[in-house]
């Protein structure tokens, strides 16, 4: 403490001595960070499910809280690709099929399509009805929404016309897919990149670690008991968690060499039974296709003789 102090009155007797320009550099720098720190704490008091995923921290640790963060993730990852998917394609169909704001419609057009292909009719559903079957339909896509324009496939619209402008929604269905697509692997990619920074900082010294948990990890600005009392929890299983880990490793490295060749047998010969299961189905899945092809060709060629006679 007594070095930061003299850092900073260092620090404090240079700015002194700098040009008006510099020193409003210096403090609009200084209260640019302050601002940005302030706007990220608080919208970390904005996160989803915060207050319970921190109790789960501090009841059972950072692996099962580590596994919340996770659901966290992919919970707002499919909300936006919902936003996406409903903003570009389903609202404009709607919008352009009820004609709302001036708007209208150009249908695909059937060319070389027999009536019957260009028509669906969802199974199921039909005669007596459980009330839970609904329920069912709406959380699973099926049943009644497979006629509605939630349902992927549906869009047999062409154009949609909003006003006077011409929307492509085949080419806006595409592009919202891609960007989704580019949007999850990014976001999946930082949160990776994240984990792999924290993983190599802590591989560098395996005592590491242990420092920081027994010396830096306790907050004494925690005035709460229960704050206090899920803090200690965390803090005690991480410690256990970082003791398994270490146990783990020295069982491993223990290993004898007869217990290494079972093992690495073991994984050979799961791994060849995989790939034979794999194999067996991607020959099964080409069997199938080659002969429903087949018999396709031959009941055409069939109904076209038919016909000519």
């Amino acid at each position: 403490m007594a070095e930061k102090r003299i850092l900073r009155d260092c620090q404090q007797a240079d700015i002194k001595h700098l040009s008006g320009w510099k020193q409003w550099k210096s403090s609009s720098s200084k209260s640019l960070k302050k601002v940005l720190s302030d706007v990220k704490e608080l919208l970390s008091y904005l996160q989803l499910w915060r207050h319970d995923i921190h109790s789960i921290e501090g009841k059972f640790g950072t692996g099962i809280q580590s596994y919340f963060s996770f659901l966290r993730f992919l919970v707002l990852l499919n909300f936006i690709i919902f936003m996406l998917m409903f903003s570009f394609v389903t609202l404009p169909s709607i919008i352009s099929k009820y004609r709302i704001f001036n708007s209208s419609f150009a249908k695909i057009p059937p060319m070389n399509i027999e009536p019957h292909c260009t028509v669906y009719e969802p199974g199921g559903n039909k005669g007596l009805v459980y009330f839970y079957t609904y329920l069912k339909d709406l959380l699973s896509g099926t049943g009644f929404l497979e006629v509605t324009s939630l349902f992927y496939g549906y869009y047999t619209i062409d154009t949609a016309w909003l006003s006077i402008m011409r929307y492509n929604l085949p080419l806006a269905y595409l592009l919202a897919t891609f960007a989704y697509l580019a949007l999850s692997l990014l976001w999946i990619i930082k949160r990776s990149v994240e984990g792999f920074k924290r993983n190599l900082v802590h591989a560098e010294d395996q005592f590491q670690s242990y420092c920081n948990k027994v010396f830096a990890g306790w907050d004494f600005c925690i005035i709460d008991p229960n704050a206090a009392q899920l803090k200690h929890h965390s803090l005690q299983y991480e410690l256990q968690t970082d003791l398994e880990e270490e146990r783990l490793k020295r069982k491993i490295a223990d290993r004898t060499m007869k217990e290494k060749l079972r093992i690495y047998s073991l994984r050979i010969f799961i791994n060849i039974i995989v790939i034979a299961v794999l194999s067996g189905c991607f020959y099964s899945i080409y069997r199938a296709t080659v002969f429903s092809q087949e018999n396709s060709n031959v009941s055409i060629r069939h109904d076209r003789f038919n016909q000519g006679w």
